[in-house]
C-alpha cells in the first residue's frame, strides 16, 4: 500500500445533512480525474458507505481504481457474507500494525493507518469529538489535504 495517489474516508456513522454526498461525490470524482486511484474505506457508517458507493461508481468507467476495505481486526461477517465483500472490494486488508491491538484501540489505529497511507482525506465531521473528528486532526498534524464536506 502507497500513499501517492491515493484517498481515505473519514466521517460521521451518521449523516445529518444529506447534501453532503452530492459534495462526496464531485469531490471524489475530482480527485479520480486528477490520478488519485487508490481509495481506503474503513466501512463503518453512512459516510464510508456512500463514499465506497460512489468510488464503485467511478470504477465502472476507470479500471485503474482501486478500492481497498480496511479492517481494524477480523470478523466472521466476512466469511458469512464472503460473495458480497468480494464484489464489492478490490482487497479487504486488516494491517499488519494492528495484529494484537485490543479491540478497543484497533479502529482509532486503523484510522490512522488509512491517513497515513493516503495524500488525500475526504472528510464528514461537523462534531469535535468521536473517531472521525480525531482521524481529521490527526491528518491535519501530519499535513495532509482534508477536505472536509461539512466546512463547504
Amino acid at each position: 500500500m502507497s500513499e501517492k495517489n491515493s484517498c481515505c474516508f473519514a466521517g460521521h456513522r451518521q449523516i445529518f445533512d444529506y447534501k453532503i454526498l452530492e459534495k462526496a461525490a464531485i469531490t471524489i470524482s475530482d480527485l479520480a480525474q486528477n490520478s488519485v486511484t487508490t481509495f481506503y474505506t474503513g466501512g463503518m457508517g453512512d459516510f464510508d458507505n456512500s463514499c465506497s458507493s460512489i468510488v464503485r461508481s467511478l470504477k465502472r468507467t476507470n479500471e485503474n481504481i482501486k478500492l481497498y476495505l480496511i479492517i481494524p481486526y477480523m470478523k466472521q461477517k466476512l466469511n458469512r457474507c464472503k460473495d458480497y465483500y468480494e464484489e464489492a472490494y478490490d482487497d479487504i486488508v486488516c494491517p499488519l500494525d494492528l495484529i494484537g491491538t485490543h479491540y478497543k484501540g484497533a479502529i482509532k489505529k486503523r484510522n490512522r493507518w488509512m491517513v497515513d497511507n493516503s495524500t488525500h482525506v475526504i472528510a464528514y465531521v461537523c462534531m469535535a469529538y468521536g473517531g472521525a473528528y480525531e482521524a481529521v486532526q490527526y491528518a491535519e498534524r501530519k499535513n495532509k489535504h482534508v477536505i472536509n464536506l461539512a466546512d463547504e
